[in-house]
């Protein structure tokens, strides 16, 4: 998936990436939601029952829709 089409869902990371604030960070393989699609080219994504906010402009690379089943 392209940084740019971000949509709510559940994902499975393919490279690292911070929060906007750096203080939590997704692994390599790390499944998480996508839980809101905000208007400030932010995304609020649930990792390890906790919401976190990212800026889309700062992921280093990309990560892939994911079923859970």
């Amino acid at each position: 998936m392209h940084k740019e089409k971000f949509v709510k869902g559940h994902y499975k990371a393919n490279c690292n990436f911070q929060s906007a604030d750096g203080q939590h960070s997704i692994g390599f393989g790390d499944e998480f939601d996508v839980s809101e699609v905000l208007k400030d080219n932010r995304v609020e994504i649930k990792h390890n029952n906790e919401y976190y906010l990212f800026d889309m402009s700062n992921f280093e690379g990309t990560f892939i829709p994911f079923d859970k089943e």
